[in-house]
């Protein structure tokens, strides 16, 4: 049979949906550039950076990087190498809005840029302790569990499938289910794409 056609907004609404439409696109073409920079310079200097959730999702889970918007970019390197990746971040024009240091509450450190609308988180952990889910160590474990893959163009670490499903539903539980719809969906999506590669264990 004929697959049914995208649904079109009313003629009253088709210039505003246009506009949006565009609007989106820009931004999501604009990110890519930004984080294929991003990774490129931390790849220079000898930072490992993994790509989590919305940008591997953006280009892994999603048909078209356009479908999944994010407001900021999630990169996770090793606690030791936090202070190499700010080195990079200033080299690249960005400064820290949000200075947390490795053994405290916060675990992440966002760089904010004059020039670029998107954040760029960098993470040293993927849990907190108080949680009780894991002893600290565990976090080599998914380094180790990591492969070779491609973000925007560079060659990055990647975290296979199945750990970033069991991340993605942990990160929802520890804000208490306070994320948008787009949250949930890319935990259905993820798992659709990928359902012959997951299992239970």
């Amino acid at each position: 049979g004929c697959a049914a056609a995208a649904p079109i907004p009313d003629a009253a609404l088709l210039p505003e949906w246009v506009r949006l439409q565009r609007s989106r696109v820009a931004a999501a073409v604009r990110m890519q550039k930004q984080r294929a920079v991003v990774l490129a310079a931390l790849r220079a200097a000898g930072v490992a950076a993994m790509p989590i959730k919305g940008i591997w999702l953006a280009e892994h889970v999603y048909a078209d990087i356009v479908q999944r918007p994010m407001s900021d970019m999630d990169l996770l390197v090793r606690p030791a190498q936090i202070d190499a990746a700010q080195r990079v971040m200033e080299g690249l024009g960005y400064a820290a809005a949000r200075e947390n240091r490795p053994g405290g509450w916060g675990k992440e450190r966002l760089f904010i840029h004059p020039q670029w609308r998107c954040g760029v988180e960098i993470q040293w952990s993927l849990w907190h302790p108080s949680h009780g889910l894991a002893p600290e160590q565990v976090l080599e474990r998914l380094w180790n569990a990591a492969g070779a893959g491609c973000i925007s163009g560079v060659e990055v670490q990647l975290l296979p499938p199945a750990a970033h499903l069991v991340y993605l539903a942990y990160h929802l539980q520890a804000h208490q289910w306070r994320f948008p719809a787009r949250a949930h969906l890319d935990l259905v999506l993820l798992g659709r794409r990928f359902a012959a590669e997951l299992s239970a264990a």
